[in-house]
């Protein structure tokens, strides 16, 4: 299997390529842009790990993004929900924040459609920690 990590739009974007469960290929996007600390999407550094690995975007099998915004709504709503009692009404911008951030899955797939060449592969979105 042929994966493609992703880690982007936000600080340190980074692309990694795993064959069979063995890592080939990663590199962080600013050592490809030569712009150091972007907050961006990798598409200089995903084009660089192909070219590397000597992979065409079709024989790609799974996207990995860094961050599943939508997959940890609940958990952090709750953990917001626990500084109400000390913090207030304070906290409802946070609230609405994490809601506004989990429509960034959407926002990631988006940005591989548009870069993406052929049919796109299977995305999956990981939880980081």
């Amino acid at each position: 299997m042929r994966i493609l990590g992703v880690a982007g739009l936000a600080h340190d974007a980074a692309v990694a390529v795993v064959i069979d469960g063995r890592l080939v290929f990663a590199v962080e996007n600013e050592r490809v842009t030569r712009r150091k600390g972007e907050w961006t999407f990798p598409t200089a550094g995903i084009e660089l790990a192909l070219r590397r690995c000597d992979l065409k975007h079709s024989d790609i099998d799974l996207i990995c993004f860094y961050w599943d915004d939508a997959g940890n709504l609940i958990k952090a709503l709750k953990n917001e929900a626990k500084n109400v009692p000390r913090f207030g009404a304070s906290v409802l911008p946070r609230m609405r924040s994490r809601i506004s951030a989990a429509s960034s899955n959407r926002e990631v797939v988006e940005t591989l459609r548009a870069i993406w060449p052929c049919a796109l592969p299977r995305v999956e979105f990981i939880d980081h920690h």
